[in-house]
């Protein structure tokens, strides 16, 4: 991590739903100073706007700013950049397009059947999750079980009835997006991704950490001097 400096740059990291900072875990962005934003309670915010309002007193606006968001993290990325000067927007398997919005979340903000999330349900998740989402070390498998358990059914309601009622907004910023090609979640085909994740589902963060962290630290090579 690059020595700090009042001009220099920090990527804000941004974990998805049901995640915390702990999801990032092992990454490592190279000569980028970064900083994992630590989540504040969900249940009083009224809109993913209002969520991310209450994330702005994390980040140093006097610094060069970048945003990364996984999933709903990304979602939460694309407004605080509405919010915040921000210089860059770097997504992973989310959404940033209104004709991108799947059929599932459509669904879901009509109907909300995610409701039904009770603290039985949630330790079911938590407990066999790691095999949907391919951790396989009994370290991380511990972590990711904390994660979920720590959300509450409560908090994981709420954090799916944000994201459901998210609509995008049109983006004013520099934008790095990472894909998966095997997302069920938010289909490729839906999707126009700068960068592509061969054999990447929605969970990939885990076990394709080398590829998304060589991809981002490339790109900001390319495209920003630190």
């Amino acid at each position: 991590m690059q020595k700090p400096t009042s001009k220099s740059p920090i990527i804000y990291l941004i974990p998805g739903l049901a995640t915390d900072h702990r999801l990032f875990w092992e990454y490592n962005f190279g000569p980028f100073e970064w900083k994992a934003i630590e989540w504040v309670p969900f249940i009083e915010a009224k809109s993913m706007e209002d969520y991310a309002q209450k994330l702005i007193s994390q980040i140093d606006q006097t610094r060069p700013i970048f945003l990364l968001g996984v999933s709903m993290g990304g979602m939460i990325a694309q407004e605080l950049s509405h919010l915040v000067k921000t210089e860059a927007l770097i997504l992973v398997s989310t959404i940033r397009k209104e004709s991108e919005r799947p059929w599932i979340m459509r669904f879901a903000e009509r109907f909300p059947l995610y409701r039904i999330m009770n603290p039985l349900l949630l330790w079911f998740i938590a407990n066999t999750a790691w095999l949907a989402v391919g951790v396989w070390k009994k370290e991380h498998r511990k972590i990711l079980k904390d994660m979920i358990l720590k959300t509450t059914a409560k908090g994981m309601i709420k954090q799916t009835e944000l994201s459901v009622q998210w609509h995008p907004k049109e983006l004013k910023t520099a934008v790095f997006h990472v894909h998966g090609d095997k997302d069920p979640l938010f289909p490729i085909k839906k999707q126009n991704p700068d960068h592509v994740i061969k054999g990447g589902n929605h969970q990939m963060m885990y076990k394709y950490r080398a590829k998304i962290e060589k991809a981002i630290v490339d790109w900001l090579k390319t495209h920003f001097s630190h």
